[in-house]
């Protein structure tokens, strides 16, 4: 088995989702290594929007 020694592996990057809402919006959710997500949203007409969930222990 071979370990890794410092650095950064795909468990420890922040991992990004991106898609359509039900009404035709794009949006992008970053979760980081806490579990904290950040949505950034464009509705169908432009405007844009951001939300932070943040998980507390």
């Amino acid at each position: 088995m071979e370990h890794i020694r410092g650095g950064r592996t795909w468990v420890t990057r922040d991992q990004v989702s991106e898609g359509r809402t039900e009404d035709g919006g794009r949006f992008k959710t970053v979760r980081d290594q806490r579990g904290h997500d950040v949505t950034q949203e464009t509705t169908p007409v432009g405007r844009e929007r951001q939300h932070v969930r943040i998980n507390l222990p």
